[in-house]
């Protein structure tokens, strides 16, 4: 354990250095910090670019979906369904349909958020959509699909026996 001059051996300093100096989570978490701020250039310029493009991708969709205008939520609605993002449509189209409900647009917005949650999976408020939808406009063109829609839901949700 000690060598002749009174000193501990180089294996004893060895392993009391280790069991005495056991890591602490907050201590662990230095070399990360530190590991960041070391980075190349290249690499924190590329980090900052990706982080700036999905904080701005994010910023687009909540300034439409906090803007007034209808028309501007409306185009934006349809055109998040066209690309198939069914759940930023989605969110649109219900925000839409308590404000339109009973103009020219509301039969489109109703249509749209019942395929929209169709899409997304969500088969039990699609079929009630797309039967409010065929109770609201029975006149319609597209009252029957709604109509057959509303029971593809229902069939889609029923156990199998």
């Amino acid at each position: 354990m000690f060598n002749e001059s009174g000193h501990p051996c180089f294996l004893t300093t060895l392993i009391m250095s280790k069991f005495t100096s056991l890591p602490s989570p907050i201590s662990q978490l230095f070399p990360i910090f530190a590991r960041l701020l070391n980075m190349s250039g290249r690499i924190f310029i590329a980090f900052s670019l990706i982080l700036t493009l999905f904080a701005g991708s994010c910023n687009e969709f909540n300034k439409i979906q906090k803007s007034t205008d209808i028309n501007e939520k409306y185009n934006a609605a349809k055109e998040y369904y066209a690309k198939g993002e069914y759940v930023k449509a989605q969110l649109l189209f219900d925000e839409l349909y308590g404000q339109v409900r009973n103009t020219e647009k509301g039969e489109d917005v109703l249509y749209f958020l019942a395929y929209s949650n169709y899409y997304m999976g969500d088969q039990i408020l699609a079929g009630y959509q797309f039967a409010i939808f065929y109770r609201t406009y029975p006149l319609s063109p597209r009252a029957e699909e709604c109509l057959y829609m509303s029971a593809v839901c229902h069939f889609d949700i029923s156990h199998s026996y």
